[in-house]
């Protein structure tokens, strides 16, 4: 299982005690957690070992993954922590934070469940996605491109949480205190759960370095680590690897040669002499030339009459006729508050191969009523930031998509003859929406769709 899966924790140059924890289970459905314990040395520790084996032993008598699983699980750790600081009066200040994996690979997909500042990160084709959210000010800054990375990690605030187990005696209002979700697993994927050890230390970039170093886990997860010590080690350190069990088959790329056949010896006939060919009769330089002028010409005209007529770009924002994957993401990063999906820019399908993340103030995102927005294969997540105020979809479809964003920002997503077909939408319980036109706010649509499934 150690191909597979690795945790490693580390006190790191400025600690006496360890509060962090971890989980590594393995089997047919692999399980990874970071637990970071927050309260000192009186209390931190046995908030994560709490958590820690709460979360092994429900997560163990499970029949399959289960979000509802992963949820309850958090909710019994809450209950024991507060029960031991009940008991014992120095444990008072003792909570903890963590993020947990389930990896489902028949399903193709990863379940989560995150309450803090731990974090999960899913590194796929040389890309690093996040896929939890900081509960913290700092980290709503971050996530809305209010501050750098850098400058979230330099912030003199960055450590204040909002959000932990052991905070509260009954949490009210469990699916949203408690940060639930999935993504998709696929063959080559590799889930980094850590603690912020190794975040306020390490950057994405260096993260990124690590992970496509083709090391083995152990030897990532150990040049994590040193890396953040190497960067001054201020706080524990904990990392959970879980890499899919297949590695990613690499397409053959389009106009790739093929490779020669094996030539077929042929017998040798007889030799006979072949008779002289007839002498070719002399044509004049004219018409030798002719066929090649006329030949030009039709090419020329053919490319005029059927050269694609040149578009404006999309408001706000300038872009070229061959538009890839990357390019899209840079768009909505760049463009003005609205953005059109012009046809002779973008073409009417567009095929996804990553995730999007949008996380604008606003934004209006206008297709011309063919546009359709699709995975190129299985599913991929429309990652909405929770602090948006507004995102407006009008005149395109989605595909196959799972739209994430957070329950008290439903209201911010409106529909303007937007087409849904096969898209989740919603955390913890997701929507299903198999071919539905929508005009109206996400939130109206969840309403009333619960109310009449």
């Amino acid at each position: 299982m150690a191909k597979q899966l690795h945790g490693l924790t580390d006190t790191g140059r400025a600690r006496s005690n360890n509060e962090d924890a971890f989980v590594a289970a393995g089997g047919r459905y692999p399980f990874g957690a970071v637990i970071d314990g927050v309260g000192g040395y009186e209390g931190g520790e046995v908030a994560a070992a709490l958590a820690r084996d709460t979360l092994g032993a429900r997560v163990a008598a499970a029949a399959r993954p289960d979000t509802v699983v992963l949820r309850e699980a958090l909710l019994a750790a809450n209950a024991a922590i507060i029960a031991e600081k009940q008991r014992d009066p120095r444990l008072q200040e003792m909570a903890c934070v963590l993020s947990c994996a389930w990896a489902d690979e028949d399903a193709a997909r990863v379940l989560y469940a995150h309450v803090g500042d731990t974090r999960l990160y899913l590194f796929r084709d040389g890309s690093l996605v996040k896929l939890t959210r900081d509960h913290s000010f700092v980290g709503l800054l971050e996530d809305s491109n209010r501050i750098s990375e850098t400058e979230a990690m330099e912030h003199p605030k960055r450590n204040e949480i909002d959000r932990a187990l052991g905070f509260l005696p009954t949490i009210p209002d469990p699916e949203r205190y408690i940060d639930t979700g999935s993504a998709p697993f696929l063959p080559g994927d590799l889930l980094l759960l850590c603690s912020d050890g190794l975040t306020d230390m390490v950057d994405s970039n260096a993260i990124r370095t690590v992970l496509q170093s083709g090391d083995t886990l152990e030897g990532m997860a150990r040049t994590l680590v040193a890396a953040a010590n190497g960067n001054g080690g201020k706080d524990n350190i904990t990392v959970v690897l879980l890499r899919h069990s297949k590695a990613r088959v690499q397409p053959r790329p389009d106009g790739a040669p093929r490779p020669a056949p094996r030539p077929v010896p042929i017998e040798a006939a007889p030799s006979r002499p072949l008779p002289a060919p007839p002498p070719l009769p002399r044509r004049s330089t004219l018409a030798l030339v002719l066929p090649w002028i006329v030949g030009l010409l039709a090419a020329a005209a053919l490319f005029y009459f059927i050269r694609p007529k040149e578009a404006p770009g999309p408001v706000g924002t300038g872009v070229n006729a061959a538009y890839p994957q990357a390019a899209l993401q840079d768009t909505l990063d760049a463009a003005a508050d609205t953005l059109r999906l012009t046809g002779a820019v973008f073409g009417d399908t567009l095929l996804l191969r990553d995730s999007l993340w949008i996380h604008r103030d606003s934004l209006v995102l206008i297709g011309t009523g063919r546009t359709v927005l699709q995975p190129a294969s299985g599913r991929l997540p429309l990652q909405v930031a929770p602090t948006i105020k507004r995102l407006h979809l009008k005149g395109l479809e989605l595909r196959d998509i799972d739209l994430r964003i957070a329950a008290d920002g439903a209201g911010a997503l409106y529909f303007d003859s937007v087409r849904l077909r096969g898209v989740a939408a919603g955390l913890g319980a997701p929507l299903l929406l198999p071919d539905t036109l929508v005009t109206g706010t996400l939130k109206d649509l969840m309403t009333q769709k619960r109310k009449n499934p």
